[in-house]
């Protein structure tokens, strides 16, 4: 980031970019993953946490990207993600099966 600096509009605008995406299931967890890396990265814990089980709901299959992503970093060892990325695994391991 070049700046370190927390943007506030920002949680308007993954909002309204989720919101936009809701008729495209795939695409609303995308936006929502990356809101999730946003709020990480700032350390915004409630809001990432939020994204994430939001993405978890949705088709988000990338445990990858849940266990190594350096902006989870700050939540991986919440009761929450737990539960969120269990979601993800139970769903991956039923499409790679």
């Amino acid at each position: 980031m070049t700046e370190d600096r927390f943007w506030p509009g920002a949680v308007a605008m993954f909002e309204e970019l989720a919101e936009r995406a809701r008729a495209a299931p795939q695409h609303r967890a995308f936006m929502l993953a990356l809101a999730a890396e946003y709020f990480g990265a700032f350390d915004r814990r409630d809001e990432a946490l939020r994204a994430i089980e939001q993405a978890a709901e949705l088709p988000l299959i990338d445990l990858s990207w849940l266990d190594r992503c350096p902006s989870l970093a700050c939540v991986r060892d919440d009761p929450r993600f737990v539960k969120a990325r269990a979601k993800v695994a139970a769903r991956a391991a039923a499409v790679w099966a």
